[in-house]
């Protein structure tokens, strides 16, 4: 998909992507990212079944016809969830008029228990 896009979009433009697989029986999700936004995940194993945001990092698509990616794997706990979301979420005021941004993401995400601070 890079390296057909590298040759569509015009110089300056580039395109974002998270493709994703949910093993159900492994417990697991296995991802590559090409610039999109973190995905948030929990419950997770090993870090006391807590909810985290994931690594996301990658080169944009379209900009080298000669770009890798990493795939990665980090396991789920039963009954735990995934939430992908694109730049409008991130882009959305807060009640307060200000973009919730991504560090607003994880408080604010479905599923996701609210601390107390």
């Amino acid at each position: 998909m890079n390296s057909r896009l590298k040759g569509l979009l015009p110089a300056g433009q580039f395109a974002t992507m998270l493709y994703a697989i949910i093993d159900t029986q492994a417990h697991t999700l296995t991802y590559a990212s090409a610039g999109a936004l973190s995905p948030v995940c929990g419950p997770m194993c090993g870090i006391d079944g807590e909810e985290k945001t994931l690594d996301s990092a990658g080169i944009f698509l379209g900009i080298s016809p000669v770009a890798t990616y990493e795939t990665r794997t980090v396991s789920l706990l039963p009954g735990g969830f995934v939430f992908l979301y694109s730049d409008a979420l991130i882009e959305s005021p807060t009640p307060a008029g200000q973009p919730l941004g991504e560090e607003g993401v994880l408080p604010s995400c479905p599923g996701v228990p609210q601390r107390q601070s």
